[in-house]
């Protein structure tokens, strides 16, 4: 596949990081010449300077070859602007613009059509940051979370705490019982390796469990490794980004909140903007500041500055003083990786689930879906749609001879989910959910699904 990115900032190196590995022939083109000579650097692909609607620019990037187009630039009009000149001028298929303004996204389906402005996907990675984070608060105790088969799945992962239920069990039981609660154990972590699970594996206090549930099946799976989990009743939001503007939104008939934003011009514009949101002009790595506010008694702590140090700093500093949950938002990788291990109970990065949302977009894979593992890259949960019965008759699961590298984790059929099991009968048009170890491996059992009968 052809790429071409538009923009070489956070969002576009985001974009890049995320899909190198998926043998795409890359092309990046941005006007600032330094950041295209950090990426050329980094990665094996072609680096364009020129601004991104400039039709010669865009002829050296050979765009009318191009599978796809990202429009991924820090202003809208451009993005939208290179995304009508791709339709009209290099009849580019798929077009994926990055917008921010409000206006245009509460006029999204009258404005982006074919005959206004052909757009065909929209991203916005401070709402999908924004929503990633309301369910990691909406759900305590996650420390990631997604949604498959259009939101009546989820992906999720928790520590395992002394004290659940399961916690001390034997792997395969475990397994057993929450299948009866159809819930699929996805994967066992320990020490960022996985580890597989049988009747010689114990699940212990400290390792992170993945699992597969419907959305109201999320708290009672987390209940069965964890103790004494409630919803957030006080909240504190460092920070006056748009990351937390809309989280405070969405959050405010939920829980009592407090925002934290140090510029004082600011924090005016958002006492008028946030109804039932107490907005405190102060700094959020302020020792008095915090104690006056009652940070000991704050349910969940969200640093989302703007600025990685600051949200480091505050998140560990809040939780010194007495937070019971602390999330630190990190956009670069480096810093994420330098503290891992720290007490901060969440280091959010947002490249993986803006990654997830391009994905679904069916240019990129053959997948409907595929989510990989945020902290080590261990594996890839992926839902795909079952285009033939591999040769057979409503073949049973343990028919099928999978990829080594792939485990299948259940079916949605219907509106109903179904975790797999040998005796699970498979139809065409199913969603298989299932995880893969590799790329290799998820690319085999994507041509797996996809054959004609006559060639198994």
């Amino acid at each position: 596949m052809r790429i071409v990115i538009l923009g070489a900032g956070k969002v576009g190196a985001s974009i890049i990081d995320n899909f190198i590995e998926d043998e795409s022939d890359i092309v990046v083109v941005d006007i600032d010449a330094s950041r295209l000579a950090t990426i050329a650097a980094k990665y094996d692909l072609v680096t364009i300077t020129g601004h991104a609607t400039d039709l010669e620019v865009l002829d050296r990037a050979d765009l009318k070859s191009a599978d796809l187009l990202v429009a991924a630039t820090q202003d809208d009009e451009v993005n939208i602007m290179a995304c009508k000149i791709a339709h009209e001028v290099y009849n580019v298929a798929f077009k994926i613009a990055r917008i921010r303004e409000r206006r245009y996204l509460e006029h999204r389906e009258r404005l982006f059509s074919e005959n206004i402005f052909p757009v065909d996907y929209i991203i916005e990675p401070t709402l999908i940051m924004a929503n990633s984070l309301y369910n990691l608060i909406r759900y305590p105790g996650t420390q990631y979370f997604t949604y498959f088969c259009e939101q009546n799945l989820a992906v999720f992962s928790c520590q395992a705490q002394y004290g659940g239920i399961l916690v001390g069990k034997v792997g395969n039981f475990a397994v057993q019982e929450l299948q009866k609660l159809n819930i699929s154990l996805v994967a066992l972590i320990r020490n960022q390796v996985v580890i597989q699970v049988n009747e010689y594996t114990t699940i212990n206090a400290g390792d992170q469990v993945v699992l597969l549930a419907e959305p109201e099946n999320v708290m009672l799976a987390l209940n069965y490794f964890q103790k004494n989990l409630a919803p957030p009743k006080r909240i504190m939001l460092a920070g006056g980004s748009r990351t937390n503007t809309f989280l405070a939104q969405f959050l405010r008939n939920r829980a009592s909140i407090k925002l934290l934003e140090s510029n004082a011009q600011k924090s005016a514009a958002l006492v008028n903007e946030l109804s039932n949101v107490l907005v405190i002009n102060g700094d959020c790595t302020d020792e008095n500041l915090l104690f006056e506010e009652r940070i000991d008694s704050t349910d969940i702590y969200v640093a989302a500055t703007g600025a990685d140090n600051v949200n480091i700093m505050s998140a560990l500093l809040a939780k010194r003083m007495g937070c019971k949950r602390a999330i630190a938002i990190v956009g670069r990788t480096m810093n994420k990786n330098l503290i891992h291990n720290a007490e901060v109970d969440i280091i959010y990065s947002p490249q993986n689930d803006l990654a997830t949302e391009l994905r679904a977009q069916g240019m990129i894979t053959s997948f409907n879906r595929v989510f990989r593992e945020p902290n080590a890259n261990l594996f890839q949960v992926f839902e795909g749609e079952l285009d033939n019965t591999l040769g057979l008759d409503e073949p049973k699961l343990e028919q099928v001879k999978l990829p080594q590298g792939v485990r299948i984790l259940g079916i949605y059929r219907n509106d109903k989910f179904m975790v797999a099991s040998p005796q699970l009968t498979l139809v065409e048009e199913d969603k298989v959910l299932g995880i893969a170890y590799s790329n290799e491996d998820l690319q085999a059992f994507a041509r797996l699904i996809a054959k004609n009968v006559t060639e198994v």
